[in-house]
């Protein structure tokens, strides 16, 4: 049975593990939020139906994206927490990039490859001319090398990289940003 509170704007169904497109239909045109955070994989079909709504969606508990179903999602027009996501393919990523919406979160990954780093510039890049600030929230990022870092401080935020960002958990690599080398 799934976990089920609801608010005057808000519907919560985080103990929902699973969801066809069929059930998905009437939650894509209720509350401007929607927490599916039980979720940990979508199908591109439900994706689709549940990228119809204009309000936030919850997907935090998903462990595995698709580019398929990226690209489903990224019709979406409210913001879109895919924090539980620890990794996130090249392909996921070029599909992620055509999110328009005001907030795309990606707290749970850790490290980002130069080729996602440049797919998530790229859509901050195509973002910046909406009048609305956009928001690309990397929190739990601890690692980046010299090669993501590049298009990430053009794009996100355009600050410079803290000389020791962090590590990775399970990792014995440490990295020094702006222009530095990795140490170990």
């Amino acid at each position: 049975h799934a976990a089920f509170r609801v608010g005057p704007r808000s519907l919560s169904l985080g103990g929902l593990t699973s969801l066809t497109p069929e059930v998905a239909v009437p939650l894509a045109n209720g509350t401007d939020s929607l927490a599916l955070s039980g979720l940990t994989a979508l199908t591109p079909e439900t994706a689709a139906v549940l990228a119809r709504r204009s309000g936030s969606l919850d997907l935090s508990g998903m462990t595995a994206l698709t580019p398929e179903t990226a690209a489903a999602l990224a019709g979406l027009e409210g913001a879109l927490d895919l924090s539980g996501l620890a990794t996130l393919a090249p392909e996921s990523a070029a599909a992620l990039s055509q999110f328009r919406a005001r907030e795309l979160s990606l707290d749970g990954l850790c490290a980002l490859a130069p080729e996602v780093a440049a797919a998530l510039a790229a859509r901050q890049e195509q973002t910046d001319e909406r009048e609305y600030a956009d928001t690309l929230s990397l929190g739990g990022l601890t690692t980046l090398t010299p090669a993501a870092a590049g298009p990430g401080v053009r794009a996100f935020g355009r600050e410079p990289v803290p000389k020791v960002v962090g590590m990775c958990a399970g990792s014995d690599r440490r990295v020094v940003g702006g222009g530095g080398e990795p140490r170990r």
